[in-house]
């Protein structure tokens, strides 16, 4: 009778210390399970500052466009975060997005400023009332903002003073033989300006307006010319355009506009002829 007890007791035990032994791998899973479950996600995190500050809502000056007048908007990072990403979103008479060359390759810096350009195509606006800037982006960090700010649009201020002087268009002229610069586009002319005012200019382009059988056509003129690399007083600079048509005995109308370095824009046309290279 004893010998029973002792080995049911015996039994007892060791069907006790499997079953804690189960209990305490059932936590274990437990305890992994939930652990995984609660481990926190990396999410972007948003933040009150303000990094970005509106420079000037600008309706640059240039030729009219068909569809509408351009807007230029210019940011500037005012934080001492680097910017890895930048839109806008202003609120005219529908909202417009506009973005900006603002990458984790190419990131705004502290301090630096940024512009972009929109074409406002049946777009209502008044240059007296402020409209909602929606700015947002992300900090290198990873760190996101979005806030509204209010800014007007105005009129780049305009000067009279002409200070771009006409140096040369050359290019091939009638009759033409083998071995002119020609392409199936076109006949290429060269037009070379110079600043003759005492003040560095930091935006330049030009359109040369060209008859051929009773249309007249445009031919855009770009010149390398930036903030960072202004046309300096007394310097000259070229460029090359495409003519559908070209002529040595006649004169055709080039409509110039740039920007001081003052922000002030400047426009107005000059009579060229296209002579030999």
């Amino acid at each position: 009778m004893l010998g029973y007890s002792y080995g049911q007791t015996r039994m007892s035990s060791i069907m006790k210390i499997k079953l804690l032994s189960i209990l305490i791998v059932c936590l274990a899973m437990l305890v992994a399970i939930v652990g995984c479950s609660t481990t926190p996600t990396s999410t972007p995190t948003l933040t009150n500052e303000q990094p970005i500050e509106v420079v000037s809502v600008l309706q640059p000056y240039e030729l009219p466009n068909p569809g509408g007048p351009p807007i230029k908007i210019t940011l500037r990072n005012i934080s001492t975060e680097t910017v890895v990403s930048l839109n806008v979103t202003i609120q005219l008479s529908r909202a417009l997005d506009v973005n900006f060359d603002v990458t984790s390759t190419n990131p705004l810096l502290p301090d630096k400023s940024i512009s972009s350009k929109y074409y406002l195509i049946n777009v209502v606006f008044s240059d007296n009332v402020s409209y909602p800037l929606m700015i947002n982006g992300t900090l290198q960090n990873g760190v996101t903002f979005s806030y509204t700010k209010q800014a007007q649009i105005t009129a780049q201020a305009y000067t009279n003073e002409q200070p771009i002087e006409m140096v040369s268009a050359l290019g091939p002229i009638p009759p033409f033989h083998p071995g002119d610069r020609y392409n199936h586009e076109g006949w290429t002319v060269e037009i070379t300006l110079k600043n003759v005012s005492d003040k560095s200019i930091i935006s330049l382009s030009a359109i040369l307006l060209i008859n051929a059988v009773d249309i007249i056509y445009s031919s855009d003129v770009n010149f390398d010319t930036t903030s960072s690399n202004p046309l300096l007083s007394d310097k000259t600079i070229s460029s090359k355009s495409i003519l559908i048509s070209a002529s040595g005995s006649v004169s055709y109308s080039l409509f110039m506009t740039g920007t001081l370095q003052n922000g002030t824009a400047f426009g107005y046309t000059k009579q060229v002829q296209i002579t030999g290279p």
